[in-house]
């Protein structure tokens, strides 16, 4: 992983992995907590993540939507585990995994949804459970008319209770919404989302729950840059950082509290996201002030390009005239034995400068290629940008030039070795 100097410190990113990827092992272990371990998955699948029990995950996410939707094994928990199945199906719909399942799931979820909404208008009375319950029946095309008030309910208990937290379903509400194509109420609920962001009264794991819902409204270049600097703050300054791999990730506890408290699946897997997002998107910001900073430097571009033919041709031009005005006299010391046609200094010479050339050749048509397209065609490229391009590619052209003349000596040596024997024996 590439080190940087702006989003989140690498060394965070890969501590909240190991983190994840911990809690998720230990979660697998002991069969428990539904619903944190569908969280993870969608994270996984979301961000296209792989961790080293990211592959047990999605098994058991097939095996868990198997045994709620398909078995029926619901236990005394039943708004949990069928929120928790709903959010792997969400997780996974798009995947082979569930291709052979959709259909029955379909008709289980129609039946489900169907049975709840003629009770109440949100599902499980639970907004957090029934709005998963709700966007997996979308996102399976369940024909439930009623499904477009139930998200205007769910939004509006949302909205109200912004102050009060438990706002871990938010980002699914908005997801909810863009399926059934509610600007209206995405608009209500975007204008909420952002001025909770602006109210410090709230708390810093709500506040990572927020900024994860706006990230499900907009695309971070449709953000402004305070926007964006203020998610930094909330992501870089969440005191969850400190304890993440820190013995059992204990919280401290407050007051006269004496037993400290872990860490919350839904936030360690939440704050995972929108960290991994909000690193990206600084990325993105990072290099596209680069890029329009110089485009507005095509003619220093063009200079520099032109520079580099020019230093390429001059190369090209002196090692062809030495090779060319001392092919003769080489060729009669080199393949004819005539050890009288040029010194042993100028053989040696020559036969560098023909390895030279035999480097030199890929290397120039890789760097003419590259530099045309970043400097002359693309123009939107930094220094350093070109020389972390440049460089893997002049190294892989290098280790394959050495391992060719390392190959090509050790055959000449061995041809000489054995040449003698050879002749010997066909004699």
């Amino acid at each position: 992983m590439v080190s940087m100097t702006y989003g989140v410190p690498t060394e965070r990113i890969e501590r909240i992995l190991q983190s994840a990827d911990i809690a998720i092992r230990n979660l697998l272990a002991k069969n428990e907590d539904p619903l944190a371990l569908s969280t993870y998955l969608w994270i996984l699948q979301r961000n296209k993540l792989s961790l080293i029990n990211g592959d047990g995950l999605i098994r058991w996410g097939v095996a868990w939507i198997h045994r709620v939707f398909i078995e029926g094994q619901i236990g005394r928990r039943k708004d949990e585990e069928i929120a928790s199945a709903c959010l792997a199906v969400i997780s996974l719909v798009s995947s082979r995994a569930l291709l052979d399942l959709q259909d029955k799931i379909r008709n289980e979820l129609a039946l489900l949804l169907a049975t709840e909404l003629d009770q109440r208008s949100i599902p499980f009375r639970r907004s957090n459970y029934a709005v998963l319950v709700l966007l997996a029946a979308c996102l399976l095309d369940v024909k439930e008319t009623r499904i477009t008030n139930s998200a205007a309910a769910i939004t509006n208990d949302y909205i109200d209770g912004i102050q009060g937290g438990r706002l871990y379903g938010l980002v699914f509400c908005v997801q909810l919404l863009q399926e059934l194509h509610n600007e209206t109420l995405l608009g209500e609920l975007e204008k909420s989302i952002c001025d909770a962001l602006l109210d410090l009264s709230i708390g810093h794991e709500d506040r990572v729950y927020l900024v994860n819902a706006l990230y499900q409204l907009k695309n971070d270049e449709y953000l402004s840059e305070d926007v964006h600097h203020a998610i930094g703050q909330i992501v870089n300054q969440s005191p969850t950082w400190m304890y993440l791999m820190v013995g059992t990730e204990n919280v401290a506890p407050e007051g006269d509290g004496d037993v400290g408290v872990s860490i919350s699946h839904l936030h360690r897997a939440t704050l995972l996201n929108v960290a991994a997002h909000y690193h990206s998107a600084t990325i993105k910001r990072h290099e596209s002030q680069i890029n329009a900073k110089y485009q507005q430097r095509r003619g220093v571009n063009l200079s520099a390009f032109g520079f580099y033919l020019l230093l390429q041709i001059a190369i090209w031009g002196v090692l062809l005239l030495i090779l060319g005005q001392n092919a003769q006299d080489a060729k009669r010391y080199l393949l004819l034995n005539e050890y009288d046609a040029m010194s042993k200094e100028s053989a040696i010479f020559y036969l560098g400068c023909i390895l030279f050339a035999t480097y030199f050749a890929p290397l120039s048509f890789v760097l003419t290629r590259t530099l045309y397209r970043m400097l002359v065609k693309s123009n939107a490229y930094g220094d350093q940008h070109i020389r972390e391009i440049l460089a893997p590619r002049i190294w892989r052209i290098t280790k394959v030039w050495l391992g060719f003349i390392t190959i090509t000596l050790l055959a000449g040596l061995f041809i000489n070795l054995i040449s003698p024997t050879i002749q010997q024996l066909l004699k």
